[in-house]
């Protein structure tokens, strides 16, 4: 594109800043606008055909992250180049420019022009070689640390930990060793296996027997294609590509189905690549098999939650929530099995084991994942909130669709569809689902409807990821968690689980005794009197010694470490 045909959008709140700006593009032939405002630069570029944008983060009112959300909802802007120049820049906001597509960042406080018009030209360029999409190229003041992304090296931060091809061969233990995980980008080699994951062959046969039935329409084909997170990801990612251009992104199952047709349909279904058999044997094979099944118990039962207008997104964000484990299940292969052994033992959750095993944090992957299968922010967003607030803790309050995408994915564990032994378990509390009817998820026809679409996709014969164990266990629960309780259902799934009413009725049963109680309420002060009893919470304890034969865990839990607490939990007497 040469200097004269593109248009540059400048967004900046300070006025001399932005008009030295508009001052350099004109000298170097670019036509460009200015806009002191968010609104402002709303304004025009819904009337003029924008290049490109040159954004300021921080503003009064709405920022330039706001800014740029909304530009990435929309189907025209998702591709537009945008250059951030600010004053300062922190890491939860670089984060946030990562996963918004941002690759330049440049800091006022030492403004190379040059630079500038480089970074100007080459991503005007369509020629040009794209940077890396796992790193943001900072310009920063001489003199400051760099790290090989550019950005001053956060703290803890080991600027020698070795890209992913170098760490897939060392022992878990060894890399562990390296730190600094959560800093590292993901390599170039994982970012070029992104658009390779494999669905499950059996939905791809469905399709093409249903194809070949007289009279089939696209109703029939989105109910298999629904099956399977990677063929439900594929139709979505063509759907909002150049070749459909649409007004608005694409954010429903059946909504892609009708913008591509029949025939592309069945193309994009049968020319993607298809997990083999020899893909399925040893427990690599049963936890991908086992991710599969969790996705699609967790897009139902999102739905069943859902509003009546938001069904059909809430479906496919819970089918395509976990998709990061699967890709990554399939990438790692049978490098996969010594570290699944090794957090295990550990006592690891499988977000932890992944990040590990990956050398990048597993929250990453989702963006990376959602950003190349063109997912719309409607559904990309709240997964990306899960993945950050739910599996990696960070300090970022999630909104209402990531909360009840976490309710589903455990609700759906407490039917027997965890996504591995090592993914984590909780109870819910009434505050999460305030008015809504979650005890008719969970009942023998959900449960039925799930085997159903499990047996007709040919994976009902793998083994449960559940093991059985042979210890009785007594549960009693304090009202402030609701029923159905995912705990209990998964307790249920592995042993003979009995619910007592009364805390104090635990001390009847000659069994394994849990007791799911809050630090600080009445229930708490008396666990002593049904000890031994293992207990589950959510609040942080208190410094205060626990009672001779009380012990605890907090929620949420990886199941495979409460599984093994139960076994070798002294039963009451």
């Amino acid at each position: 594109m040469k200097a004269t045909d593109a248009m540059i959008l400048v967004v900046d709140d300070d006025p001399d800043f932005r008009e030295s700006i508009g001052d350099l593009l004109g000298e170097n032939g670019y036509e460009y606008l200015l806009a002191g405002s968010s609104p402002q630069a709303l304004e025009f570029a819904s009337r003029q055909k924008i290049s490109m944008c040159l954004l300021d983060v921080s503003m009064p009112g709405v920022d330039g992250i706001q800014l740029l959300r909304y530009f990435r909802s929309r189907h025209v802007f998702r591709l537009l180049p945008v250059i951030v120049i600010t004053a300062g820049v922190r890491m939860e906001a670089v984060q946030n420019l990562l996963k918004l597509g941002v690759r330049d960042v440049m800091l006022k406080s030492k403004f190379p022009v040059n630079e500038l018009l480089e970074m100007i030209a080459k991503r005007l360029n369509p020629n040009a070689e794209p940077p890396s999409r796992s790193q943001v190229a900072v310009v920063q003041p001489s003199g400051a640390p760099e790290s090989e992304s550019g950005l001053p090296p956060p703290s803890g931060f080991d600027s020698d930990l070795p890209g992913l091809g170098s760490i897939r061969n060392q022992t878990p233990d060894s890399k562990r060793e390296h730190g600094g995980l959560d800093a590292h980008p993901l390599s170039s080699d994982l970012i070029a296996s992104l658009g390779s994951m494999r669905a499950f062959s059996g939905i791809t046969d469905a399709l093409i027997s249903a194809a070949s039935r007289p009279g089939v329409s696209l109703s029939d084909l989105e109910l298999i294609v629904k099956r399977d997170p990677v063929i439900a990801a594929r139709m979505v990612q063509t759907a909002n590509s150049a070749a459909f251009v649409r007004g608005a992104p694409v954010t429903k199952v059946e909504e892609a189905l009708r913008v591509l047709g029949f025939t592309n349909v069945i193309h994009i279904a049968t020319s993607g690549a298809i997990l083999r058999q020899e893909d399925l044997v040893s427990e690599v094979g049963d936890d991908l098999v086992s991710i599969w099944k969790n996705c699609l118990a967790t897009g139902m039962i999102s739905e069943m939650l859902a509003e009546k207008a938001d069904k059909p997104s809430a479906f496919l964000r819970g089918l395509l929530h976990n998709l990061p484990s699967f890709f990554a299940l399939q990438f790692l292969g049978s490098d996969w099995l010594p570290w699944r052994a090794h957090a295990i033992v550990k006592g690891w959750p499988l977000r932890e084991a992944i990040t590990s095993a990956l050398g990048c944090p597993l929250e990453n992957v989702s963006g990376q994942i959602l950003e190349s299968y063109r997912i719309p922010a409607d559904v990309a967003n709240p997964i990306l909130e899960f993945h950050e607030f739910y599996l990696a803790s960070k300090p970022r309050e999630p909104g209402r669709a990531a909360r009840m995408l976490d309710v589903a994915r455990h609700l759906a564990s407490g039917m027997g569809r965890p996504s591995t032994i090592l993914s984590d378990i909780r109870t819910i509390h009434q505050d999460e689902v305030k008015e809504l009817d979650i005890a008719s998820v969970l009942n023998p026809k959900t449960i039925e409807d799930v085997a159903i679409l499990e047996q007709s996709c040919n994976v009902s014969s793998h083994s449960s990821v559940l093991p059985k164990l042979n210890r009785e266990v007594a549960l009693w629960r304090d009202a402030r968690w609701v029923s159905p309780d995912p705990v209990e259902s998964l307790l249920g799934c592995t042993t003979d689980c009995v619910r007592v009413e009364r805390l104090e009725e635990l001390s009847d049963w000659n069994r394994v005794r849990i007791a799911i109680a809050e630090p600080g309420s009445l229930e708490w002060e008396r666990l002593g009197k049904v000890a031994p009893v293992l207990v589950l919470h959510r609040a942080s304890l208190r410094a205060e010694p626990l009672p001779a034969g009380v012990e605890t865990l907090r929620m949420p839990i990886p199941i495979h470490h409460l599984l093994h607490r139960i076994s070798i939990q002294p039963p009451g007497f």
